[in-house]
């Protein structure tokens, strides 16, 4: 399966990364990881409402942090973090978490996949790329393996930035997609194809699509709200 970030390049115009300064200092919210081929979406529940990245660097690895979490927490207290910016890569020498047991069954599955993802690969480079979409950095980690954890953050340094929080579910979808919001009414949606064409476009506000005609694959939504907008991932199972 290809990368996400490579995905969106024949969707989007891209502005690529490979700085440390981009990567810390971020709330990061994972979208997905890739394990062994195979992709689990990251759960935004009622246990869980995002899985969350925060990495620091005040250019003392013995004081930077890592700290990440499902239904526990994920940190690097007591250990070192070290950054190669020419290489793009990041190495945590050690990891503890809490002890508390999920209560969904696919937060745990997730959690136990995802915690994996970094115990496996500590004392070990991980490379990342950041790029950008519109109001949106992605940011992509990838393990020796070749397994992949997937980001986002909006870009909250730009002053002039008006972005919409959504939620899609049941993601991966079979039939139809829900689309959910707190604060804003969805006005416009375009859903697009890897390839990068435009499969639906919705000039009315909706919360409710059909996609049970769409093959089995990963899609991007484009929602619109006034002068708002967000683009998110979904996966037709």
């Amino acid at each position: 399966m290809k990368l996400l970030s490579s995905i969106i390049t024949l969707i989007f115009p891209l502005l690529l990364f490979s700085q440390s300064e981009s990567l810390v200092d971020v709330t990061w919210h994972c979208t997905r990881i890739i394990i062994g081929g195979n992709e689990i979406v990251a759960p935004s529940n009622n246990e869980v409402v995002s899985v969350t990245l925060e990495l620091t660097d005040d250019n003392d690895p013995n004081t930077d942090a890592f700290s990440s979490g499902v239904c526990n927490s994920l940190t690097s207290s007591g250990s070192n973090i070290t950054y190669n910016d020419p290489e793009s890569t990041f190495t945590i020498s050690g990891l503890a978490q809490t002890l508390i047991v999920c209560g969904l069954t696919e937060n745990l599955i997730f959690e136990n996949n995802y915690f994996n993802f970094f115990y496996s690969t500590v004392d070990i480079p991980l490379s990342y790329t950041i790029t950008t979409v519109d109001d949106l950095n992605l940011l992509t980690i990838t393990a020796p393996n070749g397994d992949i954890a997937n980001y986002e953050a909006v870009i909250l340094s730009q002053p002039d930035i008006k972005w919409v929080e959504i939620n899609i579910h049941p993601n991966p979808t079979t039939n139809t997609i829900t689309i959910t919001t707190k604060i804003n009414t969805i006005e416009r949606i375009e859903i697009y194809a890897i390839t990068g064409e435009i499969l639906k476009s919705i000039k009315k506000p909706v919360s409710t699509i059909d996609v049970s005609n769409f093959s089995k694959g990963t899609y991007f939504l484009k929602a619109y709200s006034g002068d708002y907008c967000t683009i998110k991932q979904f996966v037709k199972k």
